[in-house]
């Protein structure tokens, strides 16, 4: 008698915990959501007017990025000094290259020239100017504001000469209080750093011209 009820007791907790294995098997986990940075729209343009020149040519890069940055999951800043790692919010390309693509992009509308190419470009591309970024922050705040610190460097076309070294901090507000939000914010900021760019780059155009 003793023996029949204990084998009712097994046959129970194991039908009981089959059905909690089928439970968890059939519940869906969150999907991962993917995300982009994007160029500017033309109408975003605040430098409007002629191309400065056929004979323009921009090499961006390269583009550094700090190490915490450096992965498929979109990071912000839970603190000065603590980071929140995103598990079902990621980048859809490795961040450095779409950052410096988006870059480029803008800077081709920006400087009305499409001679914009992203570090290593080939042989045959010979940049009149080049810029050289190392990212400090682009994270932000859920909610809060998306930020971009970045001290960047434009160069001779060896990139051996600094004609210009210049420090970026920028804010942007979020919109809401989604991840989309929070990109749409670091969109902005990518769009904000490449008007000081190109701003730099016209005048410096304008100072070579001067100078023949």
């Amino acid at each position: 008698m003793r023996h029949s009820n204990t084998v009712k007791i097994l046959t129970l907790v194991c039908f009981v915990t089959l059905g909690i294995i089928a439970v968890g098997c059939t519940a869906k986990s969150p999907s991962v959501e993917f995300y982009s940075l994007s160029p500017m729209d033309i109408a975003e343009n605040e430098l409007p007017g002629h191309a400065t020149g056929s004979e323009l040519a921009v090499g961006v890069g390269p583009v550094l990025f700090p190490a915490e940055l450096e992965r498929p999951q979109i990071v912000t800043r839970a603190s000065t000094n603590k980071f929140h790692v995103a598990q079902f919010h990621h980048w859809g390309s490795p961040l450095q290259k779409n950052f410096s693509k988006t870059l480029a992009e803008n800077l081709s509308i920006l400087l009305g020239t499409d001679n914009i190419a992203v570090f290593p470009w080939q042989q045959y591309f010979k940049p009149t100017f080049r810029v050289i970024l190392d990212i400090g922050q682009f994270d932000g705040i859920i909610g809060g504001n998306a930020s971009l610190n970045a001290r960047w460097t434009i160069t001779d076309s060896s990139g051996k000469k600094a004609l210009l070294v210049k420090k970026s901090n920028l804010q942007q507000p979020t919109a809401g209080t989604g991840y989309e939000d929070l990109v749409s914010a670091q969109n902005k900021l990518v769009a904000t750093l490449s008007q000081e760019i190109a701003r730099e780059i016209k005048q410096l155009t304008a100072k070579l011209s001067n100078e023949k």
